[in-house]
């Protein structure tokens, strides 16, 4: 007990922080981490815009919304640290669909490529590995971390970037690259959802790094 409240007192003190939401060289929109706001960071960078706040992931799990599916909730009260099917919802509103991969099937991003053409990326989850994280499972809070991975178009070819909240920015890999990363963490029981648009939305209007949104 006495550990969450430290937690808790050491992060409310920074919670007027905001986000940092930056756009690299390449153009590619990014934010950095805020608190346990992985999850809402994780869908505006593959989304590549400012959508969603720490408020609008508050509104889909009202608690009319949880009532209703009680499967829609944080896993960590106050830190924001996102269930699935809160990333699946707001993907939703966004115009988008994921879906979650089994990760007893061999990964192949050509694969997924080919089964889906207008592909945005994925979105990631896996055990986090940051000393707030840790001290977190300590506190019988368990903690994993969501990511992004966006595929955008630059200079005729299409680019893959690793969208980490957690790091300083955006890192843009190869195709042989992002496949490795995804296989081992699926290795590692890592989560993985292929997102693609299902609707016209803010998604569309991000489809190249060059834009600025």
């Amino acid at each position: 007990v006495r550990m969450r409240e430290l937690l808790v007192t050491s992060w409310s003190s920074t919670s007027a922080i905001a986000a940092r939401r930056v756009r690299s060289r390449q153009g590619v929109y990014f934010e950095r981490q805020r608190l346990m706001r992985c999850g809402v960071h994780a869908v505006n960078n593959i989304l590549q815009a400012d959508i969603f706040s720490a408020a609008d992931f508050d509104d889909i799990i009202h608690p009319e919304l949880r009532a209703l599916d009680p499967s829609i909730s944080y896993k960590t009260p106050f830190f924001g640290n996102s269930d699935a099917s809160v990333l699946v919802l707001a993907l939703q509103r966004a115009g988008c669909a994921a879906t979650f991969l089994d990760r007893r099937k061999p990964f192949s991003l050509a694969a997924q490529e080919d089964a889906a053409p207008a592909l945005l990326g994925f979105v990631l989850n896996s055990r986090s590995a940051s000393l707030f994280s840790r001290a977190m499972r300590l506190a019988g809070m368990g903690s994993r971390h969501w990511l992004a991975v966006r595929r955008l178009p630059v200079r005729g070819a299409d680019m893959y970037y690793w969208l980490d909240s957690a790091a300083s920015g955006p890192e843009c890999l190869t195709a042989q690259e992002v496949e490795g990363r995804i296989q081992a963490l699926l290795a590692a029981q890592g989560e993985v959802a292929v997102v693609v648009p299902s609707a016209p939305g803010p998604a569309a209007s991000s489809s190249s790094a060059s834009n600025t949104a």
